[in-house]
């Protein structure tokens, strides 16, 4: 059999991108691909677990921070995660189970603000907050169970002293 497990009972993990960008004509981007992967794999008849396990008390925090300045002129400012938490787990004639359990406090969240003079235009993008994928000839079975706090946010904020302001924030979401 193949296992891929993580066990978080503290403060595991603080995956972050961060970009601050400030002059004139100011853009700042911060892009997340996966934070965290898991893959487990077996052939025949053996078993595949990708387990993710956020304990009672425990902490992760997954973030894209991105903030634009332009004083003189326009400001971009764009925040993207693709994959928060990404578990495959695939078997031949076996069983796979991709698993995750938070019982303490799970945040996956994009923030974009662009402030600008004549222009600010601000995107905060969540693809997929958790993405499990189980494929097996046997039992395929993907799980997530949360008693906890499970935070996936997307934010946009876009001033404009005299121009136009546009925020956008098209997607969070837990797949």
């Amino acid at each position: 059999g193949a296992l891929a497990s993580i066990t978080n009972t503290g403060t595991l993990l603080d995956v972050s991108a961060v970009a601050n960008a400030d002059g004139n004509s100011a853009t700042a981007n911060a892009y997340i691909t996966v934070a965290i992967f898991q893959s487990a794999s077996a052939t025949g008849a053996g078993y595949a677990t990708a387990s993710f396990a956020n304990g009672d008390g425990g902490v992760v925090s997954i973030t894209a921070d991105a903030l634009a300045n332009g004083i003189v002129n326009e400001a971009y400012a764009s925040a993207t995660i693709h994959d928060g938490i990404l578990q495959v787990a695939s078997a031949g004639t076996g069983n796979a189970l991709a698993y995750a359990t938070n019982a303490g406090t799970l945040t996956i969240a994009a923030n974009a603000s662009a402030n600008g003079v004549t222009a600010a235009f601000a995107n905060a993008e969540i693809k997929s907050g958790i993405v499990q994928n189980a494929v097996a000839d046997g039992y395929a079975t993907a799980e997530l169970v949360n008693s906890g706090t499970l935070n996936i946010t997307a934010d946009a904020n876009a001033n404009a002293a005299s121009g136009a302001a546009t925020a956008m924030s098209p997607s969070a979401s837990a797949t």
